[in-house]
């Protein structure tokens, strides 16, 4: 299904305030490098470093073989672990990469690396085992090792979820790894009220471990707390979309589950909450003993009871199974035909890439922009309509300071710079390779999913695009148009039925041609309880009394730390409807339409994680508002936001 087909008013550019972005742009007229291409295909000796015929995978690995997969500052490879019958561990690991000489002492620490986090011992809870020392073995790049360490890996002690950190002797550098079987699959549960913070659980045949993220009180309170907890298997019940829902707000009142674990019962830890610290005191992983298939459980809950009254729940929250993701872009022009094909099967997993390209016109560069190309009419003057030609780069990584193209590990290049991660088109016909990127997420505020892949001629301009496209589900989309006094369209975009996943925001604002007003910036932007009043002059309206407070069925507190708390690295953490807090504000410039170039207008594409279309809390319905510049408050316009229907 093609990611953005839809636009309602031909509305018509500047990325927006929260990207804050270093301009990541190909230069106008590109001087091809030979020294890694060929006519025939790349001739680094990297081959593209992630490509499975050169990239170091373990061999012969088995359910209850685990896995880091290294990949960073430049070093990339892998360290195995395998319990043996004589209660040692067999660790073996092969990494590639990094400076001459440089020795690497390998050190395992409690919680798994967070997600855009520096790799650094601040954030990775406490040290289990510093390998290294206790063995008196380190790794060297380009040599496989292997140590039968004494470490007992089994029960509490279990590996799986945690981090490995190889930590270079000579220069300081620490490249982290998550350590997960070969066959987890992930659950994961989001927590609003009166606790906010996400629950996680890692499950393979072996291992099972759960963990929690960012939990701090979002009820106002400023204090530390230990809780005791469970796990419990839901009726079929208390599966269904709605009921999740009902039993968040009512605190598992009318739940008739039973509890599989309980850490009161077997000596579990206690779940740390902080309100003032939760990046560190907010977090904790414990491995839990063999619940039996849980994966065939209708549904999953964890349940926190409080610190106080014991026996009281004080929270609970579904545990959603984690779905792989696919996104295809399709290309298919006269210059080039192809696809370019990404997978990822949870956020803490490395994305699956596959280039298939056929090039009938010179190629250089090629990468993921900012926006999505949408094209208006049949006919467009451009190859690649709406694009700002400027590399998604979210991580502000200084394009003066990147390695050579294909000679790095993907963390060093922007985001978005396939040709820099891979190496570039030129003087190639065909290209095809797989690869690993641990830089290209399709989960959460930083995934590439909807944005566009554009190929550049020698000389500068692209030659052609298509958007990564989710593959194999149906998408709900809903859009508010606004017409008075402002012009412009907000869609927005969910897998059909996944109330829980991610939604994709596409903008489009500006003030009407003649206003007579200069650009304002930092406008809040926000989905509200009610609906605005129904027009038939208008799409919408100046008159926005009816529309209510903002979203917020958690009844989550907006107290004085609330501007401090809610953020988009916490949006459950946030009023659901708050989208300036979780995604950043707007500017709305004058409309300015021009021969010369494309009319001027605010675009910006966000992804929220915690705004859905469909469920009992839709947006669908409601008003989306539009405050004013500065971000104050008074509202400057709103609009309804209508289910789009395509024609039968």
């Amino acid at each position: 299904m093609k990611f953005f087909a839809l636009l309602i008013v031909s509305i018509w550019t500047i990325i927006g305030h929260v990207w804050c972005q270093s301009e990541y742009h190909y230069p106008e007229s590109f001087q091809p490098d030979f020294r890694s291409n060929t006519a025939g295909g790349r001739a680094s000796p990297l081959r593209g470093y992630g490509g499975r015929q050169n990239y170091p995978q373990p061999r012969q690995t088995t359910s209850d073989t685990l896995v880091a997969q290294v990949h960073g500052s430049g070093v990339y490879g892998y360290v195995t672990f395998k319990g043996e019958s004589n209660g040692e561990t067999k660790i073996v690991a092969h990494v590639l990469g990094g400076l001459k000489d440089e020795l690497y002492a390998l050190r395992i620490f409690q919680l798994p690396p967070q997600i855009g986090a520096a790799c650094s011992p601040l954030s990775l809870g406490g040290l289990m085992y510093d390998i290294s020392e206790r063995e008196k073995v380190y790794l060297k790049s380009g040599f496989e090792t292997s140590i039968n360490a004494r470490l007992n890996t089994k029960g509490p002690n279990s590996l799986l979820g945690r981090t490995l950190q190889l930590h270079g002797l000579n220069t300081g550098s620490q490249i982290c790894a998550i350590i997960l079987a070969t066959d987890t699959t992930m659950y994961q549960g989001k927590l609003h009220h009166p606790l906010s913070g996400m629950v996680y659980m890692f499950h393979s045949r072996q291992s099972m471990v759960i963990g929690t993220e960012w939990l701090m009180y979002s009820d106002g309170q400023r204090r530390d707390t230990y809780h005791t907890w469970a796990l419990a298997e839901g009726l079929n019940a208390d599966s269904n979309t709605d009921r999740k829902y009902r039993n968040e707000l009512e605190r598992c009142s009318q739940f008739r589950g039973d509890i599989v674990f309980s850490s009161r019962d077997q000596s579990g830890p206690q779940i740390p909450v902080s309100t003032e610290d939760p990046v560190q005191k907010g977090r904790m992983q414990y491995p839990l003993p063999n619940l039996g298939d849980i994966d065939r459980a209708p549904s999953i809950y964890f349940i926190v009871y409080d610190s106080e009254r014991t026996n009281q729940i004080l929270a609970c929250v579904a545990l959603n199974r984690v779905e792989p993701k696919t996104v295809i872009a399709r290309l298919n022009s006269t210059e080039i035909s192809g696809q370019i094909k990404l997978v990822q099967r949870n956020p803490y997993e490395p994305t699956e890439v596959s280039v298939n390209l056929r090039m009938a016109h010179p190629a250089y560069a090629y990468g993921l922009d900012v926006l999505p190309s949408i094209r208006r009419r049949r006919n467009e003057a451009k190859k690649c309509p709406n694009i700002k030609e400027t590399i998604y780069n979210p991580f502000h990584i200084d394009p003066a300071w990147v390695p050579e193209p294909n000679m790095g590990t993907t963390d060093q290049y922007a985001t978005g710079d396939l040709s820099g991660k891979y190496g570039n088109l030129s003087q190639l016909r065909e290209e095809s390779f797989n690869t690993y990127d641990f830089n290209l997420p399709l989960f959460g505020y930083y995934s590439v999913v909807g944005r566009a892949v554009v190929v550049y001629a020698p000389d500068g301009p692209a030659i052609a695009c298509s958007n990564l496209d989710l593959e194999g589900r149906d998408l709900t989309t809903a859009y508010a148009t606004f017409d008075v006094p402002l012009q412009g369209q907000f869609i927005m975009r969910q897998a059909a039925g996944e109330c829980s996943s991610d939604t994709y925001i596409y903008i489009e604002i500006s003030r009407p041609e003649g206003a007579g007003i200069n650009k304002t910036v930092n406008h809040k932007w926000n989905v509200h309880q009610a609906p605005a009043p129904a027009s038939t002059e208008s799409l919408s309206s100046t008159e926005c009394s009816a529309v209510g407070g903002h979203l917020n069925p958690y009844n989550v507190s907006t107290s004085c730390i609330y501007q401090r708390d809610c953020s988009i690295f916490t949006p459950v953490r946030c009023e659901l409807g708050d989208e300036s807090g979780k995604l950043g504000v707007i500017d709305i410039p004058p409309y300015r339409n021009s021969q010369k170039s494309d009319p001027q207008v605010s675009k910006y594409y966000f992804i929220d994680s915690d705004m859905p279309v469909c469920g009992p809390f839709s947006a669908i319905g409601r008003a989306l508002v539009i405050h004013d510049s500065d971000f104050r408050s008074s509202i400057v316009a709103c609009s309804n936001i209508i289910e789009f229907k395509p024609k039968q």
